[in-house]
C-alpha cells in the first residue's frame, strides 16, 4: 500500500534534516552551531513526527504521535533565534539567563501541550478528519493557540531581522549564506499561516512540515555551498566591536548632536566613568573640552562654524547639546591645532593637541576627528581618538635641545678650541707637545664633525616634505663628490653611472644617503683608497646603485646595532653616519645592504627612475666610466641644490 502523500513530503522533509546533520556537526563548535544542530533536529523531529502522525488513525496513537510534533516543533522558535544571535556575533545574548528563560518557556508551551486533555485551553473537539487518505486532525483552536503562535512569530521574525541586518551591514561577504536561510524560513512561515487561520482548502491538513523540505534544502546549502559557517557574519561584528577597544587610545563615537552613543575601555579609564551611564549624553559631560574645542570636533558645529552660523544639528531637534563641564578634568588647548605635528587631516576636521590633567597626572593628547557618513554621504556623526603624545613630546623636547647643543653651542666652542690650537702648535718648539696638540686638534675636528652630523639629521627630519624633483644620477653623483669627499681624495672616486638614467626623488635627501656613503668610503678606506661607484642595474623604477670601497669594513658590531634598530652597550656605533645612510634609504622607499667580505660595499636601492630613461640592466654600468665621471647633461638636469 502506497502512503498517502502528505506523509511522504513531510517524512521527506524530516530525512532532508537529519541527512544535514553530519556536516552541521563538524561545525558545532563555531558561533551558532550548537543552535544550528539543535534547530534541524527540531525541524526534523517536527517533520517526521507528522508524517507518522497522518499514518495513525487510532486516536490514542494520533494524539500521542500529535504531542510529539508539538513538543518538536515548540523548539523551532528559541533555536532559530540562539542560532541568529550567536551566528551574527550577539553569543552574549545567546548564552544569557534571559536566551536559556527562553528555552525553558518554549520547553513548557510543550508540556502546556501534552496537559491539554485536562485543561482544554489550547483545543477543544480535537478529532480524526481525513483527507487524501491521511490522517489529518481538525480542532477548535483556543486563545492560548493563537498568543503560543504569535510569539513564535514574534522571535523567527527576530531572527530573520537579524539575519537581514547582516545582509544590509556587511555587504556581498555573507549575502549568499543569509539569504539562503531566510529563504529557507519563509515558506515554512507562510505555511503555518495557511493552517493556522483556515486559510486553505483543507484546514485540517498542516502543510507547514512538507515546506520544511525547503529549510533542510536551504540549510544543505548553506552548509555545503555557501560557507555558512567558514565565512560567518560574527568576526566581523567581533573586529568591528573590539577595533575600538584594540586601538590602545581613548575613543568616543559622537552623534552630529555631539551626544555621546559609544566609548571604549581606554576612555571609561582614562575620563573615569561607566560606559552605560554616559550613553545618550552631551559630549561636554564626558570630556571638559572648551566651546572652541567642541565647535571643531562636533560634526554639526564644526560645520555651522566653517560658515559663521549657529552650531545647530539639523535632524535632532534643531539645537547641539553641549551640556555642562565635567568634574575633575582640567584641559588646555593648543593654539596651533596641529600644535607642530606633522600629522593629517582626517575627515573635515584637523587633529587638535589637548592637554587634560587626570587624577592629577598632566598628560597631552592629540584629538583625532573622523566623521562618519551614511551611504548616501551624509554626515551622521563623528570618532573622536585621544592619542596619548605625551612620551612623543618629551623625546621631542629632549632632541631639540639635545641638537641644539651639538648644532651651536658644541660647534662655536669647538670652534674657538680649534682657533687656540692652531695657534698654540705654531708657536711650540718641542716636537713631542707639538704632536699632542695635533692630536688634540683632530678630536676636536672629529668632535665638531659629529656637530655637523646632528645638522644633518635636522635637515633630514626637515626635508621629509620637500617636494620630489628630477635629478641625473649622474650628474648628482658627481656633485656629491665635490661636496662629501676632501678635494685632495677626489682622484681615488670612480663613477661608473650613465648619464641619461635620471630619478624623481627628493634631493636633499638623496644627498645625505649618497654624500654619507661617499665620506664613510674615503675616510675608513685607508691612506690609498680606491672607492667605484655603479649603477649595477634598473629594476622597474629602482636604481640599484653599488659603493664600494677597499677599506677593512664596517666593523660587524655597527652593523648589528643599525640592522637591529637600537643600539645597547656592547653594540653600537662610533658616530651619526650610518644611522644618517639607513634613515636616508628608508625615508626614500629605498634601502641599503651592506657586504663586508672584501672590503665595504653598500648596495643601495633608490626608487624614482623614470621609464623612459631605465637602460638595460647588462649595460647599466658600462657607459660612463672615469675618475668623477663627467657627463654631458644640460643644465636643468644637471643636479638640484
Amino acid at each position: 500500500m502506497i502512503p498517502p502523500w502528505p506523509a511522504v513530503l513531510s517524512g521527506t522533509a524530516g530525512l532532508g534534516a537529519l541527512y544535514t546533520l553530519p556536516r552541521a556537526w563538524r561545525h558545532r563548535d563555531r558561533p551558532g552551531g550548537w543552535y544550528w544542530i539543535g534547530f534541524t533536529l527540531a525541524i526534523a523531529g517536527w517533520a517526521l513526527s507528522y508524517g507518522v502522525a497522518l499514518l495513525l488513525f487510532d486516536p490514542i496513537l494520533r494524539r500521542a504521535a500529535g504531542s510529539v510534533t508539538w513538543v518538536a516543533k515548540s523548539l523551532v522558535p528559541p533555536t532559530l533565534l540562539g542560532f541568529a544571535l550567536a551566528y551574527t556575533g550577539r553569543p552574549h545574548l545567546a548564552r544569557s539567563p534571559a536566551a536559556r528563560l527562553n528555552v525553558a518557556l518554549w520547553v513548557g508551551f510543550g508540556v502546556f501541550e501534552l496537559l491539554n486533555p485536562l485543561h482544554g485551553l489550547v483545543w477543544q473537539h480535537y478529532r480524526i478528519d481525513p483527507v487524501f487518505g491521511a490522517a489529518t486532525v481538525s480542532l477548535d483552536a483556543q486563545p492560548a493557540l493563537y498568543a503560543i503562535y504569535g510569539l513564535a512569530y514574534v522571535e523567527v521574525g527576530l531572527a530573520v531581522a537579524l539575519l537581514l541586518q547582516s545582509v544590509v551591514r556587511y555587504g556581498s561577504v555573507y549575502r549568499r549564506q543569509l539569504l539562503t536561510l531566510i529563504a529557507g524560513a519563509a515558506l515554512p512561515t507562510a505555511a503555518t499561516a495557511v493552517w493556522l487561520f483556515e486559510l486553505g482548502p483543507v484546514p485540517q491538513l498542516n502543510p507547514t512540515p512538507a515546506t520544511l523540505a525547503v529549510t533542510a534544502t536551504g540549510g544543505y546549502v548553506a552548509l555545503s555551498h555557501a560557507d555558512l559557517f567558514a565565512v560567518g557574519p560574527a568576526t566581523r561584528r567581533a573586529a568591528d566591536r573590539d577595533a575600538l577597544d584594540d586601538l590602545g587610545s581613548a575613543v568616543a563615537v559622537v552623534t552630529v548632536a555631539g551626544r555621546v552613543v559609544e566609548v571604549n575601555d581606554s576612555a571609561e579609564r582614562l575620563f573615569n566613568l561607566q560606559r552605560p551611564a554616559v550613553l545618550g549624553e552631551p559630549l561636554s559631560t564626558v570630556v571638559d573640552l572648551d566651546s572652541e574645542t567642541l565647535a571643531a570636533v562636533v560634526p554639526a558645529r564644526s560645520a555651522h562654524a566653517a560658515d559663521g552660523g549657529a552650531a545647530r544639528a539639523a535632524g535632532d531637534g534643531g539645537a547641539v547639546d553641549t551640556g555642562g563641564p565635567s568634574d575633575g578634568v582640567e584641559r588646555t588647548v593648543a593654539d596651533d591645532p596641529t600644535d607642530g605635528l606633522d600629522r593629517e587631516t582626517t575627515g573635515d576636521v584637523a587633529d587638535r593637541t589637548v592637554s587634560l590633567d587626570v587624577g592629577g597626572d598632566r598628560r597631552t593628547y592629540v584629538l583625532n576627528t573622523s566623521l562618519l557618513t551614511d551611504p548616501t554621504g551624509q554626515t551622521v556623526g563623528a570618532t573622536l581618538v585621544f592619542q596619548d603624545v605625551t612620551e612623543e613630546r618629551a623625546r621631542e623636547q629632549r632632541l631639540e635641545v639635545l641638537n641644539r647643543v651639538l648644532r651651536h653651542n658644541l660647534r662655536n666652542d669647538l670652534n674657538v678650541v680649534q682657533g687656540y690650537l692652531a695657534a698654540a702648535v705654531d708657536r711650540v718648539d718641542d716636537e713631542e707637545t707639538r704632536a699632542m696638540i695635533e692630536t688634540a686638534r683632530t678630536e676636536a675636528g672629529s668632535l665638531a664633525s659629529l656637530g655637523e652630523k646632528a645638522r644633518s639629521l635636522e635637515r633630514l627630519l626637515d626635508t621629509r616634505e620637500t617636494p620630489e624633483k628630477t635629478v641625473s644620477l649622474a650628474a648628482f653623483l658627481d656633485r656629491a663628490v665635490d661636496e662629501w669627499v676632501p678635494a685632495d681624495a677626489t682622484d681615488c672616486v670612480t663613477l661608473s653611472v650613465p648619464s641619461d638614467v635620471r630619478v624623481e626623488t627628493n634631493p636633499d635627501v638623496l644627498s645625505l644617503l649618497l654624500g654619507n656613503l661617499l665620506e664613510n668610503a674615503v675616510e675608513h678606506a685607508g691612506a690609498d683608497p680606491t672607492v667605484a661607484v655603479t649603477l649595477r642595474a634598473v629594476e622597474g623604477d629602482t636604481a640599484v646603485v653599488t659603493v664600494a670601497d677597499d677599506g677593512p669594513g664596517v666593523p660587524s658590531h655597527e652593523l648589528a646595532a643599525v640592522d637591529r634598530g637600537r643600539e645597547s652597550q656592547l653594540e653600537h656605533g662610533s658616530g651619526l653616519g650610518l644611522w644618517l645612510v639607513e634613515w636616508s634609504a628608508t625615508a626614500l622607499g629605498g634601502d641599503v645592504v651592506f657586504d663586508c667580505t672584501d672590503g665595504t660595499t653598500a648596495t643601495v636601492r633608490v626608487p624614482g627612475v623614470l621609464a623612459d630613461d631605465a637602460p638595460p640592466a647588462d649595460a647599466a654600468g658600462t657607459d660612463n666610466e672615469s675618475p668623477t665621471a663627467s657627463t654631458d647633461t644640460s643644465p636643468a638636469e644637471e643636479t638640484v641644490e
